[in-house]
């Protein structure tokens, strides 16, 4: 009897499977190991069904040819990142905000927050808390004064100014350039309250705008987007779901249940991979709770998406990520020219040929780039722009 020719593409897929298994029991984390390529990879062959970029439906536009070229350039990135950059500095508290004596846990949906009045060293700079809790100035009020636009802007390390002392972060920035260039039009001030927070990713962005932005009565909500929202958020989830945290919102409960997460008995690595290939999705309905929130309370909101420090000006991700959000009716502001006409990696605050040292979050310049292309595109904007000039 003949058997035939051997299929050796099912073969090796069946032995790679088996060593990741073998792994997965020895405690090693593909994700980690592989990074998210790969790990994005794996969960898609033992996904039985439709594998992420199935789901996502996305069309042919001109963005194609980008992303073709640039994937295995963006993989190698991934790579770098995770097994190269600062692995030393997980989880110090000089570096790690959570950990830091200025950050405690709140029992809620969010990891940590700062407290309020707190005062710290973090990245060997002074970190000083105001009363509300955020790292900004001490005179904002929670009352917005008369003739005042105010602007609340959300979002993790990168807009909290991780690196940098507060008055040198681009939201700081922005707000000096709006009063200078604004001048004697209709507001008497133009305030930028700063209520990021590291590590605050999508979800945690949009759990603070509903829990804690409104109370400050803002004219416009500024939260930040990366392209790292599209990737994280189900692990983010599951990491919520082992630890048993209330994940507060009933649309992510829905999701939970669509992915067919038992958080009783999967672990968490299981629970990602059951939640990868909904993670257009998941960003997508989070997109949408933001823009709800937005009409709900008659309040402007736009999202502004930066891309890597270092990275390329359209990777992979941050175009699936910039394609799934202009789906919803919110204002998207695309921030990829602030590190035009420069080595980006010069940007750093931390030395990238160290990888001990290496940090890509933006130094003083990288901020200041940002806080310019920013205010252009706000004043750019034909809805935004007519606000800001009360036209």
């Amino acid at each position: 009897m003949s058997l035939g020719r051997v299929n050796t593409d099912g073969t090796r897929a069946v032995l790679l499977l088996l060593g990741i298994n073998a792994m997965a029991v020895c405690g090693l984390w593909y994700d980690d190991l592989l990074g998210a390529t790969a790990g994005s990879f794996i969960a898609d062959v033992r996904n039985s069904g439709q594998n992420s970029v199935d789901r996502g439906a996305f069309t042919q536009n001109y963005y194609g040819e980008i992303l073709e070229s640039e994937r295995a350039e963006e993989g190698q990135e991934r790579m770098m990142r995770n097994l190269n950059i600062g692995r030393n500095r997980d989880r110090n508290p000089a570096t790690f905000i959570g950990n830091s004596s200025a950050a405690r846990i709140p029992g809620t949906f969010l990891p940590w927050e700062f407290i309020p009045n707190a005062s710290t060293t973090f990245h060997e700079l002074p970190l000083e808390i105001n009363q509300w809790g955020m790292r900004d100035r001490r005179d904002y009020t929670k009352e917005k004064p008369d003739g005042t636009f105010r602007i609340a802007m959300v979002g993790g390390s990168t807009v909290m100014g991780t690196g940098v002392l507060e008055k040198q972060c681009f939201a700081n920035l922005l707000e000096v350039k709006l009063n200078e260039g604004l001048a004697g039009q209709y507001y008497d001030r133009y305030e930028v309250l700063n209520f990021s927070m590291g590590g605050y990713h999508l979800l945690e962005r949009l759990y603070l705008v509903e829990e804690k932005v409104g109370e400050f009565d803002p004219d416009l909500i500024l939260v930040s987007g990366t392209d790292k929202d599209l990737t994280i958020q189900p692990e983010r989830l599951a990491r919520k779901l082992k630890k048993r945290q209330d994940i507060h919102f009933p649309f992510l409960r829905r999701l939970v249940k669509e992915a067919g997460v038992d958080r009783r008995v999967d672990q968490k690595e299981r629970m990602e991979r059951k939640l990868h290939p909904f993670m257009e999705e998941l960003l997508m309905r989070t997109v949408r709770e933001l823009s709800n929130y937005s009409k709900e309370r008659n309040v402007e909101m736009a999202i502004f998406l930066l891309r890597r420090v270092g990275g390329k000006k359209l990777n992979a991700d941050l175009v699936r990520t910039l394609e799934v959000m202009r789906r919803e009716d919110l204002t998207v502001l695309p921030v990829f020219e602030a590190y035009e006409g420069t080595e980006p990696m010069a940007l750093w605050i931390g030395p990238y040929t160290d990888p001990d040292l290496a940090d890509p979050h933006p130094n003083i310049e990288g901020h200041r780039r940002i806080a310019d292309n920013l205010y252009e595109l706000l004043l750019a904007d034909p809805t935004i722009g007519e606000m800001l000039r009360a036209e």
